[in-house]
């Protein structure tokens, strides 16, 4: 099963990052399966931002893309033998 498209490049999660770190307003790309799509979207609630950058500057307002490597996790699923 695969809930992406075939370029491993659009398979990503497009967020802008939020006052407390939280990713929001994301726009996951590539993922056409729902289950997929939610599984993108349970994996990036999940995730926090730092509230700045090394040199300072707030992340607040500043997107980030995430890329899923689907066909990895998908291997990691099936059990070995």
């Amino acid at each position: 099963m695969r809930g992406t498209s075939d370029d491993p490049t659009d398979r990503l999660a497009d967020c802008e990052i939020a006052e407390d770190g939280r990713l929001t307003t994301c726009d996951y790309r590539g993922v056409d399966d729902p289950k997929a799509k939610a599984a993108s979207a349970e994996a990036v609630s999940r995730m926090r931002a730092a509230p700045q950058t090394r040199e300072g500057f707030p992340t607040a307002g500043a997107h980030v893309q995430i890329p899923f490597q689907w066909d990895w996790l998908i291997a990691g699923m099936k059990p070995a033998g």
